[in-house]
């Protein structure tokens, strides 16, 4: 979804030939708390819901019963350069929040968390912003993460010894939940 509100053609085009297919499709809604989205976390959560629930809506008209994943990523973003911010409490409370919708509607949901930042560096605050993504993440019992390790700079870049560290990190949530090592 191209939030606020509009699917563009491309993606509209794509939903629509995976759903015919009968192809798992995953909707996700884009938001910014404060830029594409409103600015408290409960509106950013009520488009979403909506933005993701016309999307899995459209697919049951093409093909009823073909697979569907409720998708969010919602985060707020920096005031003073308008780019992404990671790791905020908004940003973990939507995390919870969107799990929560998803069970509710009995839907498998893609979390837009996992181990996000936008510092350009791996450094303590890299490591603080992925923790409280990724945290949020794994509690709010999420099915399905893409943005799991690597991430630099807001989703521009990879470092490789980022994506050690996140990696690192996701042994020890998987353990936490007790999975196997």
């Amino acid at each position: 979804v191209n939030s606020p509100l509009r699917y563009d053609d491309r993606m509209l085009e794509a939903l629509l030939v995976y759903a015919a297919a009968g192809q798992a499709v995953v909707v996700t809604p884009f938001l910014l708390m404060g830029a594409m989205a409103p600015v408290s976390v409960v509106a950013a959560l009520a488009q979403q819901t909506a933005e993701a629930l016309a999307g899995i809506a459209l697919i049951q008209l093409v093909r009823p019963g073909t697979p569907a994943v409720m998708g969010s990523f919602l985060s707020t973003i920096d005031m003073q350069s308008g780019s992404p911010s990671f790791g905020g409490p908004e940003s973990a409370q939507g995390l919870y929040a969107s799990g929560q919708i998803a069970r509710r509607y009995h839907l498998p949901w893609r979390a837009g968390g996992g181990g996000l930042t936008a510092r350009q560096t791996v450094d303590a605050q890299a490591a603080y912003e992925s923790a409280n993504t990724l945290q949020p993440t794994v509690l709010g019992g999420v099915n399905f993460v893409l943005h799991a390790a690597g991430w630099l700079e807001g989703g521009l870049a990879i470092g490789y010894e980022k994506f050690i560290l996140d990696a690192d990190q996701l042994g020890f949530s998987r353990r936490f939940q007790g999975g196997e090592q």
